[in-house]
Formats: C-alpha cells, sequence, structure tokens
C-alpha cells in the first residue's frame, strides 16, 4: 500500500485495530499441534492469555478494553501503554507464579484472549466477523475497523465478553470439535 499521512510505511500503522495484529499471531500461536500425529486445534484449554485474562478480570486488573481496541501501532510503540512499572500482578493457572503485568505486557494477553473469544465464543458466530476483520486491517479498509461496526458492540461489551469466555474456559468449558 501506498505511505499516507500518519501512516509512513503504508502499513497501516496509522489506523486502530493495532490489537489484531499481535493477538491473532499470538492466538495462532496458542494453538495445540502433534507434529507426529499431524494434528491441530486452534483452541487450547491451557492458553496464556485465556489463563491471564481470567485472573486479571477478577481483580479488575485489566486495560480498559476501549483503549486495547483502539490503539493503532504507532500509538503502541509510542506514549500508548507503559513499558515500565508493574500495572498489574496475577497468579497464573500455568506456569509460573505470580506474574507481573506492564501495560504493553497485558496488551499481549489481553489482545489473543479476543481472538480465542471471537473464534470460539457462542459456537463460533463471530468467527467469521474475526477473520474480516483480519482482513479488513491488512487491506486497509479503515471503515470496517471500529470495533462497534465490525462486531456490533462496543469495545466495553466485547471486553467483557472476552473476559466472560476466559473464565468459562479457565472452569472447564471446552468447544465442539472443530
Amino acid at each position: 500500500r501506498a505511505p499516507r499521512e500518519g501512516d509512513p510505511e503504508g502499513d497501516n500503522a496509522g489506523g486502530p485495530g493495532y490489537w489484531v495484529v499481535e493477538g491473532f499471531a499470538t492466538f495462532i500461536e496458542e494453538g495445540r499441534y502433534d507434529v507426529e500425529k499431524f494434528t491441530w486445534s486452534h483452541f487450547n484449554s491451557h492458553a496464556n492469555s485465556i489463563g491471564v485474562v481470567a485472573a486479571l478480570s477478577k481483580e479488575k486488573k485489566l486495560i480498559d478494553w476501549e483503549k486495547v481496541y483502539k490503539l493503532s501501532q504507532v500509538e503502541f510503540h509510542g506514549p500508548g501503554l507503559a513499558k515500565q512499572g508493574i500495572f498489574a500482578t496475577a497468579d497464573r493457572r500455568w506456569g509460573l507464579n505470580p506474574q507481573p503485568f506492564v501495560e504493553i505486557r497485558l496488551f499481549y494477553e489481553q489482545s489473543p484472549a479476543t481472538c480465542h473469544c471471537l473464534y470460539w465464543a457462542d459456537g463460533g458466530k463471530h468467527r467469521a466477523q474475526l477473520l474480516d476483520y483480519v482482513t479488513a486491517h491488512y487491506t486497509d479498509q479503515r471503515d470496517k475497523m471500529p470495533i462497534s461496526k465490525a462486531f456490533g458492540m462496543s469495545g466495553a461489551e466485547l471486553g467483557a465478553m472476552v473476559e466472560a469466555f476466559s473464565k468459562k474456559v479457565v472452569e472447564g468449558w471446552r468447544p465442539p470439535k472443530e
């Protein structure tokens, strides 16, 4: 794409929705892959992002969801998120405990948890919308980037859905087979 004002690299850095770049990448990383059996699943009940969001949701120590969803890449790398200082500390369901989180690290947990939720929640009801959102981000369709337009809910409502989904998974919910 051609560069535009506020987007010198032509990579949509100037627009909102950067959460989907890092979130979708981590969502794929957190999948379950068995190379010996040639099997895979996007669902991983032990995904770190799900456990962190569930734990910090109980403590009300997550980054404001509206902020997460509105950040551009430029804002993300600039003053948009604190890169130092402990924002929250939580026991993680899996791994070493306790874990300290600066805001930027929480962004890397809340974003993939959103992707997990949109992919699996409500029987995959929002899966196509998630994939359309990824496409919109990478094809510079900024008119489709507002959360309310893409998913039919506010950022706060989507965040609440992500928190509820994460808690549900930690408590034992599993989807039907892919």
